[in-house]
C-alpha cells in the first residue's frame, strides 16, 4: 500500500487530463453551495485541499491508512450517522469493487448524504474530443478500437453489462438518489460525472 502513495504523488499520475478532471468534480461541488462534504477515496488529496482552502469544511475517507485520510473505512461500511454530510462524492474508486457490491455502496453514500452525491465513474468505450470553433467540445465514440482493456485494479468499467449508463442510474434511483445530469467530461471522456440529490 505504500506504493499508492507514491503513485499519487507522482506528476505522471497527475497528467493534464487528470486535472481536467479535477476542475469538473470541484466545480460540481462548489455548485452545490455545501457547508460539508465527505470525499471517500483521496487520492492526491488535490481535491480536498483545494475545497478546504475556499473555507469548505471536508472528511476524507480512504481504506488506505497511508493516504493519510482523516478517517480509515470501507465505503461498503461508512462510520457516519444518516444524513450527515450535504455532498458525498466519490470520484475513481467504484470500479475497485467488484460491480455486485455497487448497490450496497451507493446505499452507503446514499445513507450519509442528506443533499447530492457526485460520482466519478470510468468508461470502457474509447472517446476523442474535438474543439470546434463554433460548437465548442464534441465528444465521439471511437469506432476503430470500441473497447478498451481493463487496468489490472480495476474490476468494471462504464459499458458492458451489467455496467451500463442505464443499470447505474437505475440502481442509484432505487437507493433514493435522482439523477440531475450525468456527462463525460468534454477533455477527459474516459471519466463520466454523475450528479445526484436525495
Amino acid at each position: 500500500m505504500i506504493d499508492d502513495k507514491k503513485k499519487y504523488y507522482s506528476f505522471k499520475y497527475d497528467n493534464k487530463e487528470r486535472f481536467i478532471s479535477y476542475w469538473h468534480q470541484i466545480d460540481e461541488i462548489l455548485s452545490c453551495n455545501p457547508e460539508l462534504v465527505v470525499e471517500i477515496g483521496v487520492g492526491n488529496k488535490f481535491v480536498t485541499n483545494y475545497l478546504r482552502q475556499k473555507g469548505i469544511n471536508v472528511l476524507s475517507i480512504d481504506i488506505n491508512y497511508n493516504l493519510n485520510p482523516d478517517i480509515v473505512a470501507n465505503v461498503l461500511s461508512l462510520p457516519l450517522p444518516d444524513n450527515f454530510s450535504d455532498v458525498v462524492c466519490c470520484f475513481q474508486v467504484l470500479e475497485h469493487l467488484p460491480f455486485r457490491l455497487f448497490p450496497h455502496a451507493i446505499s452507503e453514500i446514499a445513507r450519509v448524504t442528506n443533499n447530492y452525491v457526485i460520482l466519478s465513474l470510468p468508461h470502457l468505450r474509447n472517446y476523442t474530443y474535438y474543439k470546434l470553433p463554433c460548437l465548442g467540445i464534441i465528444v465521439v465514440p471511437s469506432f476503430k478500437h470500441r473497447w478498451r482493456e481493463l487496468p489490472e485494479e480495476h474490476k468494471w468499467e462504464i459499458g458492458k453489462p451489467p455496467s451500463t449508463i442505464k443499470n447505474i442510474i437505475k440502481i442509484c434511483e432505487t437507493k433514493g438518489l435522482k439523477l440531475v445530469k450525468q456527462y463525460h467530461i468534454p477533455e477527459h471522456p474516459y471519466h463520466h460525472i454523475f450528479k445526484f440529490r436525495k
